[in-house]
């Protein structure tokens, strides 16, 4: 994964990011494909307030034709590891 290429078509793609204290992990199909040691926490994000935008599956930003056409099967927000 990287910014500015598209990402694959016509398939499904699981993508799973972990995040534990400042370590921020992005998985995709069980790959790891990115990490950062450097992620903002929520603290430190929004100082107690609820974040103006939230958006899944949709830009935030009426022009942004981004994730046009995008379609969201399941998201589960989880606050410990969940093995199956």
């Amino acid at each position: 994964m990287e910014v500015g290429q598209p990402s694959a078509k016509g398939e499904w793609i699981e993508l799973i990011y972990t995040q534990d204290g400042r370590v921020g992990k992005l998985y995709s199909n069980g790959a790891l494909v990115a990490e950062n040691d450097e992620m903002f926490t929520m603290a430190e994000t929004f100082s107690g307030e609820a974040p103006t935008f939230n958006w899944i599956g949709k830009a935030p930003f009426n022009g942004d034709r981004y994730l046009a056409g995008t379609m969201l099967s399941e998201f589960c927000i989880y606050d410990r590891v969940i093995v199956e």
